[in-house]
């Protein structure tokens, strides 16, 4: 499981991610890429009943137990959680 370091250096803050991130697409990807391809084959009927098929197998992935298991520590806790956010290229 990846863990964070924080560092505060006066007004600087460093955050350093000790365990490197994933070096491929992830399931959740192919998922996504997977309902765009029933839509595309199938139209939006085909992919209005394809989701649950699809994304049921993530949720016994080591992936979202973790997720899942760290967003109900956070809510138990109180802590808010936000999504990531990307600077501007």
């Amino acid at each position: 499981m990846p863990h964070l370091t924080y560092r505060i250096d006066g007004p600087i803050a460093t955050i350093t991610l000790n365990n490197p991130p994933a070096t491929g697409p992830t399931k959740v990807h192919a998922a996504h890429k997977a309902l765009l391809r029933t839509w595309a084959m199938g139209g939006v009927q085909a992919a209005d009943d394809a989701p649950l098929d699809i994304s049921m197998p993530l949720f016994d992935s080591e992936d979202t137990q973790r997720a899942l298991h760290s967003a109900a520590d956070s809510l138990a806790k109180g802590v808010a959680r936000t999504a990531p956010t990307r600077s501007p290229a």
